[in-house]
């Protein structure tokens, strides 16, 4: 299945030098941990990823994107983009 253009330039930008910069501080000012397992009295420490709450600030200011981004292991960020997670 072939891109859409707009998913064409968001895989770009998840490659970008921003992106790196703006994933490894989320992880850090997260505590390198799943902020919804942490929720739920876990600590999940592995496959980490960072998830955008909403898309309004992707490419604007580092801040306001930055704050609207979570740490999240896999199987909370399937969950948050209503898909299975591994483990269900």
């Amino acid at each position: 299945m072939a891109l859409t253009a707009r998913q064409a330039q968001y895989r770009e930008y998840l490659h970008s030098p921003r992106w790196r910069v703006l994933r490894w501080l989320r992880k850090v000012l997260d505590l390198g941990a799943c902020q919804d397992c942490l929720k739920r009295g876990r600590i999940t420490r592995h496959g980490l990823q960072v998830h955008h709450n909403t898309y309004r600030n992707k490419g604007g200011s580092l801040e306001g994107e930055l704050f609207d981004t979570v740490t999240l292991c896999a199987d909370c960020h399937a969950k948050r983009h209503g898909k299975a997670a591994r483990n269900d």
